[in-house]
C-alpha cells in the first residue's frame, strides 16, 4: 500500500490503486467516532476526550496523504517529458 522510501524524509510512495482505499479509511474511522455510543461508566469529558484524539489522529493522516499526493505530482513524469526522452533516445 505505502512504502516508505530509505533514508529520505519524502511523503511515502502510494500506489494509484490505493489512494481511494486509504481515503475510504480515514472517513470510515470518523464516521465510526463519531457514531461511538458513550459508555454508561464512561464521563462525557472522557468520550470528548477519545473523539477529540480520534479527529487528530485523521487530521494528521489526512495530512500525510496530501504530502504524498504532493510530492507524487511534483515528481511524477509529463507525457512532454516522456516524449521527449523517447525523441532523445531515438536520435
Amino acid at each position: 500500500m505505502i512504502r516508505q522510501t530509505p533514508g529520505r524524509t519524502a511523503p511515502p510512495t502510494i500506489a494509484a490503486e490505493d489512494w481511494s482505499v486509504l481515503f475510504d479509511a480515514v472517513q470510515e474511522r470518523l464516521s465510526v467516532a463519531v457514531s461511538a455510543q458513550v459508555a454508561s461508566d464512561e464521563s462525557a469529558l472522557v468520550a470528548l476526550e477519545r473523539l477529540q484524539a480520534t479527529v487528530r489522529e485523521c487530521v494528521g493522516a489526512l495530512q500525510q496523504l496530501h504530502e504524498a499526493q504532493k510530492h507524487h505530482r511534483l515528481h511524477r513524469p509529463t507525457p512532454e517529458l516522456d516524449r521527449l526522452g523517447t525523441r532523445i533516445a531515438l536520435a
